[in-house]
């Protein structure tokens, strides 16, 4: 259960011939070889500029409801007791704000 990698395929065809292509086949193998790992590279700076482009979109849509002291909001019950029953209570007044996305009400 060897692993066959491009090396292997282009050097195992080419030894059982002359000693002189298999000079050749080394020559073959490791210009695939630069070749594999120049479109590797290429691979991840693509994939890399992909992650950038889609986390600045994600993040330039992504924006909440910010309160300020004295603001009314909705409280989300977590629990309720059945499943027709309200899933927000209030409204209440903003007493502190904590942070972002923290407040005391």
């Amino acid at each position: 259960n060897d692993v066959n990698l491009p090396l292997n395929l282009v050097l195992d065809d080419r030894e059982h011939h002359n000693p002189d292509e298999r000079n050749t086949a080394a020559k073959e193998a490791y210009e695939l070889h630069k070749e594999i790992k120049r479109v590797i590279r290429k691979v991840r700076e693509n994939s890399e500029l992909d992650f950038r482009y889609a986390q600045k979109h994600h993040d330039r849509n992504l924006h909440g409801p910010y309160f300020k002291q004295g603001d009314y909001c909705f409280v989300l019950v977590q629990c309720p007791k059945h499943k027709f029953a309200p899933r927000f209570r209030g409204p209440f007044e903003v007493k502190k704000v904590v942070n972002d996305h923290l407040y005391v009400v």
